[in-house]
């Protein structure tokens, strides 16, 4: 009998380790610890597509784009990285009026370089050489419009406004998705966590955006080390009515009454929210899905814009 009870003791301890071995490891958040010296390959396209309607007159518009840059973890710091971030070329293609403006002006961004820190979560916190930046446009702004005639050089210095001189946190948001990305790596968030926060937008001079941002954990593979991360951010409706009503104002001729205008900006039904969802694979974000969509709605007027982007990052060859 002793036998037998030791046989089927043996028996469950054996079932007990066989089940613990093939059950799934618990995933551990791995720090952002990109190698010094790394080299990466940034490839982003977007896809927007614009519907209006008022009546029976229904109008699509749409835009595609396609970027490239790179970015060079160069050193560390006692606080992050000091990076190099370089934008490539960019094709834009499409009917809107967006893709015709933005397509005018995207020859002005290519080869622009940022020397930048972050901090240790990868969100660029600082550009070193802002004068750099500056001199690059204005002469890349020169080139184009040369032998076109001062119309056509006014019309890109009213295009760009204050692109051309940015300010030190101007300048930070060039680095286009970087701080988006950044905002998914040393979350500290856990499975099932949902982590929420508020942030303000700057518009350029106006009233600035409230955000609400909810992050949270849809997927992971401890073995992999990777985690698929969401992220919705929401536009408090006020604060762009506010937006709206300043650009009423802003563009309205001297001592023009502007209370018509501004009755109709009141009236409009506007909503903004952002989905991301981001692959982060050993602590570092590698790619980013990102639909926004934007509705507005007055009297018999409607507009439903859906704008997709697809970014990843790859190891430099």
């Amino acid at each position: 009998m002793f036998g037998d009870a030791v046989f089927r003791v043996t028996a469950h301890a054996a079932a007990l380790l066989a089940f613990i071995s093939t059950a799934k490891a618990e995933w551990i958040e791995p720090a952002f610890n990109p190698p010094v010296g790394s080299h990466w390959l940034i490839d982003s396209q977007r896809d927007e597509e614009v519907t209006t309607q008022r009546g029976s007159q229904k109008t699509t518009e749409n835009l595609h784009q396609h970027a490239k840059a790179e970015l060079i973890y160069e050193t560390k710091t006692a606080d992050g990285y000091h990076i190099r971030y370089i934008r490539r070329g960019i094709e834009v293609t499409g009917t809107s009026p967006k893709a015709q403006s933005s397509a005018l002006i995207a020859p002005v961004f290519a080869n622009l370089e940022f020397v930048a820190t972050t901090d240790q979560n990868g969100m660029p916190v600082h550009v070193e050489n802002i004068d750099d930046i500056h001199n690059a446009l204005h002469t890349m702004v020169e080139r184009i419009t040369a032998g076109k005639g001062p119309e056509f050089a006014a019309a890109m210095q009213r295009i760009l406004g204050g692109l051309l001189n940015p300010d030190a946190a101007a300048a930070v948001r060039m680095i286009e998705d970087m701080p988006l990305i950044a905002a998914v790596q040393n979350t500290g968030l856990k499975q099932g966590e949902v982590r929420k926060s508020s942030y303000t937008e700057d518009t350029g001079g106006g009233p600035v955006l409230e955000n609400t941002r909810q992050l949270s954990i849809l997927r992971t593979n401890a073995d992999t080390k990777t985690a698929t991360i969401l992220m919705l951010d929401t536009v408090d409706p006020a604060s762009i009515h506010k937006m709206l009503i300043d650009i009423v104002r802003k563009s309205a001729k001297p001592g023009e009454n502007t209370a018509q205008s501004e009755a109709v900006m009141n009236k409009m039904e506007v909503s903004i929210v952002n989905r991301y969802e981001f692959d982060v694979i050993d602590g570092m974000g590698r790619a980013m899905r990102k639909t926004s969509t934007t509705k507005r709605k007055v009297n018999d007027y409607e507009a439903l814009d859906i704008d997709r982007k697809r970014v990843t990052l790859t190891p430099a060859p």
